[in-house]
C-alpha cells in the first residue's frame, strides 16, 4: 500500500533518459496487439488456427515504462469487521459510506473507505492537496451514521462503533479537542431550564436514571460531535454511545460487557456529572459576562443617602399620611368609647421586648383601677361602721 501511494504521488522518481520513446512504444504494441486481436475474432471459429499470440501485452510492467496518472483519491471496499477496519485506518484511509442492509451471503455490511493523495497538477508540475473534499464526505458520513445506529446498524458491537465514531482512549485528565465549541444558546435551544435541573438532581443521586433518559440521546450527539470538550474513559464512552445513539438499556450494557448493574449505574453517574458541571461553568461563564467589572463599578456614583435612611423616610411619610387620616375620626369622639386608659409602665409589662407582637393581650385600664380601688374604700368603710355598731 505504502508503494503504491508513493508512486501515485509522484514519489518515486524515473531515471531513465527514454521514458518518453519507453511510453511511446509501448503504446504502439498495444494497439497492435489489439489490431491483431481483431483480426483473429472475424474469422470462423471452424478455420482457427490455434498458435501463441504475437505481440501480447505483459501482465507486469516496468515503473519506467508508465507515468502515474492523476488521482485524487485511492479507495477500497469491503465487509465490514472490526479488525479489517482497524487495519485501513492505520493505513490512513477513511470511511464514506456503509451500507444499512446486511450482504446475503456473509452478512457483513459493506463499507467504502478513501484516502487523500498528493497527485502532480496537470497543467505544472507541482505537488497539489486536495484533500478538503474527502474531509467533508467523512464529516457528513459521520452525522448520518451517529442516527443510523438507533436503526439498522442497532446490533454493532460498542467496540466496534467507538471505532467507527473515531473515538480512543484517553486519560481523563486529558482534554478533548472539540471543533465546534456548544454555546449556551446551543444548550437552551435544547433543553429547558427543568432539563437541566434533573440533570443537576441526577448528579446528585437524587433521582433515577430513568428520569433524564430522554435527554441523554442530544448530549450523545454533541459530544461524539466533538462539540464537549470533557474527556471521559473508554467505558463511558461505550456507554453513551450504546445508551444514547443506539437506544439500549442499561441492561443491555451490562449483558455485553459482563458488568454488575450498580457499577454500570456508578459509571454512568460519573459520567454525566463531569458534563453537567461543563453546561453549568457555560452558564456561570455567560451570568459573569452580564456583572459589571471593576473598572466599570468604579465609574458607578453613590447614592446621596443610604438604604436604611431611605427605609426611615418612607415609613415616616406613610405614618403621617396615617395620622392624617386617623386624626379627624379622633376628634369627633366617635372612638372615645374604645379608647383604653393604660399606663406605659403596664403597657411596657404586657408587651414583649423583641420577636413578634401576640395576637391579644389582657391589660387593666385606668377606669378599671378607679372602680377597684372605690369598691375597696367602700368595704373598708363598711367594715368600719358594722365594727363600732358592734362595741356600742
Amino acid at each position: 500500500l505504502e508503494l503504491l501511494e508513493q508512486f501515485f504521488m509522484g514519489n518515486i522518481p524515473n531515471l531513465s533518459e527514454k521514458d518518453v520513446e519507453s511510453s511511446k512504444s509501448t503504446s504502439k504494441e498495444k494497439k497492435k496487439s489489439e489490431k491483431h486481436s481483431e483480426k483473429e475474432g472475424e474469422g470462423d471459429i471452424r478455420n482457427e488456427k490455434i498458435a501463441p499470440r504475437q505481440a501480447t501485452s505483459a501482465l507486469l510492467g516496468r515503473l519506467s515504462e508508465r507515468k502515474p496518472e492523476f488521482l485524487n483519491w485511492i479507495g477500497t471496499s469491503f465487509g465490514l469487521t472490526e479488525d479489517l477496519f482497524k487495519f485501513w485506518v492505520k493505513s490512513g484511509y477513511r470511511p464514506t459510506y456503509l451500507r444499512q442492509t446486511a450482504n446475503e451471503l456473509t452478512g457483513e455490511y459493506t463499507t467504502i473507505m478513501l484516502k487523500s493523495v498528493h497527485t502532480q497538477s496537470e497543467q505544472s508540475d507541482t505537488l497539489v492537496e486536495n484533500s478538503q473534499w474527502l474531509t467533508e464526505f467523512h464529516e457528513d458520513f459521520m452525522k448520518r451514521f451517529r442516527y443510523l445506529l438507533g436503526y439498522q446498524f442497532r446490533k454493532f458491537s460498542p467496540s466496534l462503533v467507538l471505532s467507527l465514531l473515531d473515538r480512543k482512549a484517553r486519560a481523563e485528565t486529558e482534554t478533548e479537542t472539540v471543533k465546534d465549541p456548544l454555546t449556551v444558546n446551543d444548550l437552551e435551544s435544547q433543553f429547558s431550564v427543568y432539563d437541566l435541573k434533573r440533570l443537576e438532581m441526577y448528579s446528585k443521586n437524587l433521582i433515577d436514571h430513568h428520569i433524564i433518559t430522554d435527554v441523554v440521546p442530544i448530549i450523545a450527539h454533541w459530544y461524539f460531535g466533538k462539540r464537549i470538550p470533557v474527556s471521559l474513559a473508554i467505558s463511558q464512552q461505550a456507554m453513551l454511545a450504546s445508551i444514547g445513539l443506539q437506544y439500549k438499556t442499561v441492561d443491555d450494557f451490562c449483558s455485553e460487557f459482563n458488568m454488575a448493574a450498580n457499577q454500570v449505574l456508578a459509571l454512568y453517574n460519573r459520567m454525566l456529572r463531569k458534563i453537567t458541571s461543563h453546561f453549568n461553568s457555560l452558564r456561570e461563564e455567560r451570568a459573569g459576562k452580564e456583572i459589571p467589572l471593576a473598572d466599570q463599578a468604579k465609574k458607578l456614583t453613590a447614592l446621596p443617602q443610604t438604604v436604611s435612611d431611605e427605609l426611615e423616610k418612607g415609613a415616616k411619610e406613610i405614618n403621617s399620611q396615617l395620622l392624617k387620616k386617623q386624626n379627624p375620626l379622633l376628634a369627633d369622639g366617635s372612638l372615645k368609647e374604645y379608647e383604653i386608659e393604660v399606663d406605659e409602665e403596664e403597657w411596657k409589662k404586657v408587651l414583649p421586648k423583641s420577636g413578634s407582637v401576640p395576637s391579644t393581650i389582657s391589660v387593666k385600664s385606668n377606669k378599671q383601677k378607679e372602680e377597684e380601688h372605690s369598691k375597696k374604700r367602700k368595704h373598708h368603710g363598711d367594715d368600719k361602721r358594722s365594727k363600732k355598731k358592734k362595741t356600742n
